[in-house]
């Protein structure tokens, strides 16, 4: 059933319906409506709502209610140090979750600018965007996801997609953990994506006045061009778009890369006209493998302290990646990769 068949079957079903007086009729045809202009997933309460997800009215108001109580939390080890604390929801917030993901927020247009999260994008195709250039600059975002209040997901469900008042505050509560955006749920990138769309417009529209590169990966923002163009002056009409716009740059990680240096986007070195993978990336990997080589997996994990149940498909994982990239090293690797597990079995 297409999508306008889908809206005209809700019209004729509530006007066949009995058990609603006019005014409720009238109230569900005007939300409809407005769902059609926005071409948005019809969901008219959250009573209807636990019924599409299969959700008892019950269960779901407990989850509404109090949407903290329903997430594991546990801590990973950050690249750079310290922790990073990873939200996951249970089961029955997750369901719930997914088919706010999939049947409303993937129908949003995102900014082209954005790569991350989004269709047909990746760090390749962000890195892409910056070959070939004087200097780059690099910012990231300060605490992403936490930072992203609860008024700007209400506004993305509630202007947006268009479902009223009452719902929009129940799907935001059902999306959000402790007034921020959760690490692990499956819906945080795509809204953290929406969300940003304000910045992206902002920093592209003065990137092309400049007639310099900008593309945003995540919480990683990157700059490319003229070195007469790209400088401190520039980062601090930056900062301050970004400030405006309700978040914070991490100076720490704010780079200025010559064409003379190593110039390197989400993790991927963009010198010489072309994306190519780093050297440490390719060494710490062809080490990895030596040592599962020489001394078994298991013993291997023992000795560098990794507690990684899956570290077999973490390092399978990074050998495609570099197959994505630099297709002839990631054949190698994978050979390499092959022979050694082959043997163990």
């Amino acid at each position: 059933m297409s999508k306008k068949s889908i809206y005209e079957h809700y019209k004729t079903k509530i006007l066949n319906n009995d058990n609603y007086t006019d005014e409720k009729k009238k109230q569900y045809l005007e939300q409809i409506k407005i769902l059609e202009t926005k071409n948005s997933e019809i969901i008219l309460n959250t009573y209807h709502f636990s019924n599409l997800v299969g959700i008892k009215w019950k269960t779901l108001k407990k989850i509404i209610d109090d949407t903290d109580k329903f997430y594991y939390n546990f801590q990973i080890s950050k690249k750079t140090g310290g922790k990073r604390t990873i939200n996951v929801p249970n089961r029955s917030l997750e369901i719930c979750q997914k088919y706010i993901k999939e049947k409303i927020l993937d129908n949003v247009v995102l900014h082209s600018s954005a790569h991350g999260f989004a269709n047909n994008k990746s760090i390749i195709t962000n890195a892409k965007e910056h070959i070939n250039n004087e200097m780059i600059l690099n910012i990231d975002l300060k605490d992403f996801f936490p930072s992203i209040s609860r008024k700007k997901v209400f506004y993305v469900f509630n202007k947006i997609c268009g479902y009223d008042n009452s719902l929009s505050h129940c799907l935001t509560n059902l999306v959000m953990y402790k007034n921020g955006l959760p690490q692990g749920a499956c819906t945080s990138p795509i809204i953290s994506n929406i969300v940003t769309f304000k910045l992206d417009l902002r920093l592209k529209k003065l990137s092309d006045k400049l007639g310099i590169n900008y593309s945003r990966y995540a919480d990683d923002i990157t700059f490319s061009g003229d070195k007469n163009t790209i400088n401190s002056k520039f980062l601090f009409f930056v900062k301050s778009i970004i400030n405006e716009c309700g978040y914070q740059i991490n100076d720490k990680k704010t780079r200025f890369e010559s064409k003379y240096g190593r110039q390197e986007v989400t993790g991927l070195i963009v010198n010489n006209g072309k994306v190519s993978i780093p050297k440490r990336y390719l060494q710490n990997l062809r080490k990895d493998l030596y040592y599962i080589k020489k001394y078994g997996i298991e013993e291997h994990k023992k000795r560098n302290n990794i507690y990684n149940a899956f570290y077999q498909e973490h390092i399978k994982g990074q050998i495609m990646f570099v197959y994505s990239v630099d297709k002839n090293k990631g054949i190698k690797l994978l050979k390499e990769y092959n022979l050694i597990f082959e043997n163990n079995n």
